[in-house]
């Protein structure tokens, strides 16, 4: 078995140096050196015909290295029964956690409109209609024709130049509803503010009061990547300036506002900053440390340079639009808002539950930024066990889908190959194509849409797809994963839906939802 092994190991070696004209160490991620997508791709289809084995577009990505390509290659050709990436699978069903139910007792949500036709928190009445948030940035944000682009190319212009950003007055806040004097209340980053707002609303909307929260053991659970505002402080900060920006002053707003007590957690994974938050919040709820939790994530965009960022590295789109799953996707465009949740243990006649979830690292992958689907079904597979259900009973995935044309078919592949055994079909949407990519907002914007998804067992189209990407169509499994355009259908009779985020950093998360009505 070991000469097999060096066999695949030196086939692929060889493959590399015929390319690249250079050596690269076992170990090495392949792209992270000079083999760049259209090389992988050559790579790919050099193995598949050298070996004589069927391999995905994307199977680079899923085994980075020519070591863990050349154990996948010799797992297919049946020479060596070990192999890496199936044994973490053995231990899948000892991961369950206590049998506590938590409910969600109450959403709410601040999103883009480009049009009066949707109230800004109704994420229903956005992903019904297919509206599409997207669009140039405003001069409410700043004038983009006065932002010095001379030395950037046409392409990198083209997508800063778009967003997908809230219309509402960033600066109207009522402070005095939060028993703030004007004096800290005027310099409050964007953020804080709806932090506040959109926070208190699920809570008030869960049933509480301001009068229980006080000195209540409920905690508050945040998830936040960007301080634009940090770059707008005066030369000469005032006394609550440096209060107004900061993870640690946004995450606390809440608990201090209404002076609760339980656990004041802030975190940054990324674009899965408040997917990680929702899942930090569950086990301490699990645990006993609360009572209940409100869990938040808000997005603002306000400094051009931090705008330009995602567009020099290539991440955002330059027709302004996230194309999820369709063959125009080139990026995506980042989005403003802020979602919230409200769960507390429930019983089982709770009517929607969190079930499960499931947080890891991508581990070695292609690159610093790039997916890994191998670890994407580990990541699947224990969110499942956690909810103590079997992966394939999911009827609908709120997939990450940014709409990249790597990113969504490394999703898609490992989505059909947990749903393998499915035997109906499983819808993957995807509410990015609606609103842009909020970044720390999608992850719990993605578990407010799977919530309305398993309550009115319907799905919606996926507002961008047009004509299927081809390395998507390459990679799913046709009979179990069904990818809605126009067509309206059910999920699964169970009604579990599932929600995905990842963090460019390779820091994931994925949820598991429940719906009991009838």
């Amino acid at each position: 078995m070991a000469r097999g092994r060096v066999s695949e190991t030196e086939t692929i070696q060889t493959a590399v140096l015929e390319l690249l004209a250079t050596e690269v160490t076992k170990e090495a991620p392949l792209m992270a050196g000079s083999l760049d997508s259209l090389g992988a791709t050559e790579l790919v289809r050099v193995v598949r015909t050298r070996c004589s084995v069927e391999l995905s577009p994307t199977t680079l990505f899923d085994h980075p290295t020519v070591e863990s390509l050349a154990k996948h290659v010799a797992s297919l050709l049946a020479v060596d029964a070990t192999d890496d990436d199936q044994q973490p699978e053995k231990d899948v069903a000892t991961e369950t956690d206590s049998e506590l139910v938590l409910e969600i007792t109450s959403t709410a949500a601040l999103l883009p409109v480009r049009d009066r036709s949707c109230a800004a928190g109704d994420l229903w009445g956005l992903s019904q209609d297919g509206c599409v948030t997207c669009g140039s940035v405003p001069l409410a944000r700043w004038d983009a024709d006065r932002v010095e682009t001379r030395r950037f190319s046409s392409d990198v212009v083209a997508r800063a130049g778009y967003g997908s950003f809230l219309s509402a007055e960033l600066s109207w806040f009522d402070g005095a509803f939060f028993r703030m004097k004007p004096a800290e209340a005027v310099p409050l980053e964007p953020q804080q503010r709806m932090l506040l707002e959109v926070g208190y609303e699920a809570v008030h909307r869960g049933g509480s009061r301001r009068a229980s929260l006080g000195e209540s053991n409920v905690g508050s659970f945040t998830g936040m990547m960007n301080m634009d505002a940090a770059s707008q402080l005066p030369a000469e900060p005032g006394p609550y300036d440096l209060t107004g920006v900061g993870y640690s002053a946004a995450g606390a707003r809440l608990s201090y506002a209404f002076a609760m007590r339980g656990p004041c957690v802030v975190v940054d994974t990324a674009c899965s900053s408040s997917l990680i938050a929702v899942h930090l919040a569950r086990r301490s709820l699990q645990h006993g440390e609360c009572s209940g939790v409100v869990v938040a994530g808000p997005n603002a965009i306000l400094a051009p340079a931090a705008h330009v960022g995602p567009a020099l590295a290539g991440m955002t789109s330059a027709r302004g639009r996230c194309h999820t799953m369709d063959s125009r996707a080139d990026g995506y465009a980042r989005g403003e808002g802020c979602g919230a949740i409200s769960m507390k243990p429930g019983g089982r006649d709770s009517t929607i539950r969190f079930r499960g979830s499931s947080a890891r690292h991508n581990g070695r992958s292609a690159s610093f930024t790039a997916l890994n689907g191998a670890s994407q079904q580990l990541l699947l597979r224990r969110a499942s066990s956690d909810a103590s259900c079997k992966a394939e009973s999911t009827g609908v995935v709120e997939a990450h889908g940014t709409g990249t044309a790597l990113g969504d078919p490394i999703e898609m592949s490992a989505i059909a190959a947990v749903a393998s055994s499915k035997k109906s079909a499983l819808s993957v949407v995807a509410v990015k194509a609606n609103v842009g990519h909020m970044e720390s907002t999608a992850g719990v914007a993605g578990v407010l849409r799977i919530v309305e998804l398993i309550t009115r067992t319907a799905w919606v189209a996926n507002a961008q797809l047009r004509r299927l990407n081809g390395q998507v169509g390459s990679v799913r499994r046709k009979d179990v994963v069904f990818v809605g355009t126009d067509a309206a259908g059910t999920v699964g009779v169970e009604r579990l839906g599932g929600v995905s985020s990842f963090g460019w950093s390779g820091i994931i998360a994925h949820g598991v939802c429940f719906s009991s009505l009838e």
